[in-house]
């Protein structure tokens, strides 16, 4: 029972850890995308990534996300 509580306390704690850091770096995009070009460069993030900044808080910051935001921005950048 003792090892189960340990096992099942490192679980929780890895998900809440997981859970606080969603979206953090996806959110960072959008800052960014706000300095580049103000609320129009936020709106083009959102229309090329098909998620907004509201949605994006609570996606993970998974290699797939970053990688398609990443390419938004670049494409962005051109853009203004």
């Amino acid at each position: 029972m003792i090892l189960f509580n340990l096992l099942y306390n490192e679980k929780l704690h890895l998900l809440i850890k997981n859970l606080q850091s969603m979206g953090q770096k996806l959110k960072d995009f959008f800052d960014e995308a706000k300095q580049i070009g103000g609320i129009k460069a936020q709106m083009r993030l959102a229309m090329i990534t098909k998620t907004s900044s509201a949605k994006a808080v609570g996606e993970p910051d998974s290699p797939d996300n970053i990688a398609k935001f990443q390419a938004a921005i670049k494409e962005i950048k051109k853009e203004f």
